[in-house]
């Protein structure tokens, strides 16, 4: 697995390729919301790469996770998946952050993630 969080203006961009199984999921999980939790401006692009999708997210911590960046003040996330299944994934994550007040959405493309990232 390979992680890259970059600051950018206005938003971490943190790309994610090759994850591969829970254990995998769970640091990427915790990375990204550690670097969130540290970062001046709280938006993150999150493009995930070459993965399995995300559908047990009690068995990547995920529900935690989302309270945990839901609490951060002025947070934003913005998900692409490289493959339909990734992107179907993301849509039932950005459901479950909106049901805990996390503004999240899914997206195919970056370009559009990041536009509606940053408005």
């Amino acid at each position: 697995m390979d992680i890259r969080i970059a600051a950018q203006p206005g938003y971490l961009r943190i790309v994610v390729e090759d994850r591969e199984g829970i254990p995998q999921a769970k640091e990427a999980v915790q990375q990204i919301v550690q670097a969130l939790e540290a970062a001046a401006e709280p938006r993150a692009l999150i493009v995930v790469r070459r993965s399995n999708a995300i559908f047990k997210v009690e068995d990547y911590q995920l529900s935690e996770a989302i309270l945990r960046v839901a609490g951060i003040p002025g947070s934003k996330v913005a998900l692409v998946g490289d493959s339909a299944e990734l992107f179907a994934s993301y849509q039932y994550v950005e459901l479950l952050a909106q049901q805990k007040n996390l503004d999240a959405r899914a997206f195919r493309a970056e370009r559009e993630a990041l536009q509606w990232l940053l408005t």
